[in-house]
């Protein structure tokens, strides 16, 4: 049997100008009580603030042994994450070529 899985979908920007609304969003919804699941198809455009935030959500949710999975992923917002370097650090699933 599997663990439950919050599912949640990303905006079509994870910047600055949307991370202090989700950030309180997510932390003031979120229970730690399972591991999450986050959906990338709508996402275009990250910056570092967007970044941080996934992190953060990483980091939170592996305290409370849970864990964050991100989910079909653009290959743009991929190789920004691999230049970054945090796709060895996220568990991605998914990534969708950009054409």
């Amino acid at each position: 049997m599997s663990e439950p899985m919050e599912q949640w979908r990303a905006p079509s920007a994870l910047t600055i100008y949307e991370a202090q609304e989700l950030g309180q969003l997510w932390g003031d919804e979120l229970k730690w009580a399972c591991s999450w699941e986050l959906d990338l198809s709508d996402t275009e455009e990250i910056d570092s603030c967007g970044i941080q935030l996934l992190l953060y959500l990483h980091d939170r949710l592996e305290e409370h042994d849970r864990q964050l999975q991100i989910s079909h992923v653009s290959g743009d917002v991929f190789e920004i994450f691999r230049l970054v370097g945090i796709d060895r650090t996220l568990s991605i699933k998914g990534v969708a070529s950009d054409e």
